[in-house]
């Protein structure tokens, strides 16, 4: 540029040199300025290229990324299409929604990240489990649970095995039994219940029982059961003789054999739906296989003490001596997380003729007797504390009726009995539980304290 003006003070004086000197002058600033302009321009065209390449492989891993979204949406709108056609059939589908892999989700950055679609949002909220009421199989599961730990339902019915399943359940039951009684002088019909005219001022009763009860589900809503007990059991009379001066007398006693075999069917009647309570009906036969009052020596007038001690037994029976039907209905409700049930039993005792040894001495009496029948109702609450712990508390309470002696109704032979119960149990595992129970006599007539301990085992037989 310097020479170029320096050329401009040198220019001729003539009009043409001038002019050839401006037209080269021009010429050059020109070429100079072309020059840079293309340099400027094929660089800024090489980072703009790259740029959009760069940019062009975002959007294609983007749409890549897209495309399997929405194949996902569309497998979990069928899945939702097909949860709904099967809810009105009462299926429900606890099938998860599908998760999207990680190497999928979008990229934060990109815009399809920052706000996803609303029917992505909707599909998950629509894709949730859906929880509906517990089936009655695991209500069953958990009644029975709750159930096993009272005794009266466990002896009684209403706790229902399922389909296919056997359960045996060996217990070890001891009852206390202890009885102040001015004159008894006959025979005893129920251990601790003696009826007749012999002085007796105490008679403390221990009685121990091992058993098994076995249970068989025919159906969900048929179980057949049956218990096979065995009785070791001793006692101590204390008379007061009336002759003056006369010191008291004790006499102890023992028995042990097989008990009165039982045999049993439960019969869920309703499935227990639309707020009603689940009704299971029961028939329980007990037998006579036990030793009965009538076989067992007594004392008479011919022994020693015997003018003191009539009619007391030298052995004790391990049975009633009477066939005894027991139809009831036990009614289960379920009101989260406790079972509120209910027993309601007739106890039928049936006559039968028998030889009623006589407290004077002499060959036995044969006599119709016919104990009383009662009718008995047990009520309570039983909580599931977890999976595993569960216990119960209730009340059971029967009237029997006065019996009666070839036809002629025996006085004062009618009487009531009671208890309070508490049962608590564990499950050892899905098929094993171990149970314990307790009861507390209420009156004179019921044993003073019952501890009853049982274990199931169930198998799976069909």
């Amino acid at each position: 540029m310097g020479e170029t003006i320096m050329s401009w003070m040198r220019c001729p004086a003539s009009l043409s040199g001038c002019r050839a000197l401006l037209l080269g002058t021009v010429s050059g600033l020109l070429l100079v300025t072309h020059s840079y302009a293309q340099t400027v321009t094929s660089q800024d065209l090489e980072s703009l290229r790259a740029a959009i390449q760069k940019q062009e492989l975002e959007l294609k891993t983007q749409s890549q990324k897209l495309n399997q979204q929405l194949q996902l949406l569309d497998a979990q709108q069928k899945e939702i299409q097909q949860l709904k056609a099967e809810l009105p059939a009462g299926k429900v589908n606890n099938r998860q929604p599908q998760k999207l892999p990680a190497s999928v989700a979008p990229a934060s950055p990109t815009p399809p990240a920052a706000s996803p679609p609303p029917s992505l949002v909707e599909t998950q909220v629509q894709s949730a489990p859906i929880q509906g009421p517990p089936s009655e199989e695991i209500q069953r599961e958990k009644n029975q649970q709750v159930l096993q730990t009272t005794q009266s339902l466990a002896s009684t019915g209403g706790v229902l095995t399922p389909k296919g399943a056997l359960v045996i359940e060996p217990t070890l039951q001891y009852d206390y039994i202890a009885q102040n009684q001015a004159t008894v002088n006959g025979f005893t019909i129920v251990p601790g219940i003696t009826f007749g005219n012999v002085n007796i001022n105490k008679a403390l009763q221990d009685e121990y029982t091992a058993g098994i009860r076995v249970r068989l589900g025919l159906t969900n809503r048929l179980e057949i059961n049956t218990y096979v007990p065995y009785i070791y059991t001793n006692s101590t009379t204390t008379t007061s003789p009336e002759t003056a001066g006369a010191a008291p007398l004790n006499v102890d006693a023992t028995g042990h054999d097989i008990g009165d075999i039982q045999f049993g069917a439960s019969y869920q009647i309703n499935p227990g739906t639309a707020g009603w309570p689940v009704f299971v009906a029961n028939l329980q036969l007990k037998t006579i296989t036990g030793t009965d009052p009538f076989q067992v020596p007594i004392f008479t007038t011919n022994d020693q003490n015997g003018a003191f001690l009539q009619g007391v037994q030298k052995r004790l029976p391990t049975g009633t001596g009477f066939y005894t039907l027991t139809p009831s209905v036990t009614a289960l409700y379920p009101t989260d997380p406790g079972i509120l049930f209910a027993n309601v039993k007739f106890i039928y005792n049936i006559p039968r003729t028998v030889g009623v040894q006589s407290p004077t001495g002499g060959p036995a009496t044969s006599t119709r007797l016919a104990p009383g029948n009662g009718v008995g109702v047990t009520f309570g609450l039983g909580f599931s504390l977890n999976e595993k712990t569960s216990f119960s508390l209730g009340f059971e309470q029967d009237f029997y009726m006065a019996a009666e002696q070839n036809g002629h109704t025996i006085a004062g032979s009618s009487y009531r009995q009671g208890s309070f119960d508490f049962g608590l149990g564990y499950q050892l595992t899905n098929s094993q539980g171990i149970n314990l129970g307790t009861a507390i006599g209420v009156g004179p007539n019921s044993p003073a304290a019952e501890i009853v301990l049982r274990w199931t085992n169930r198998f799976n037989v069909f």
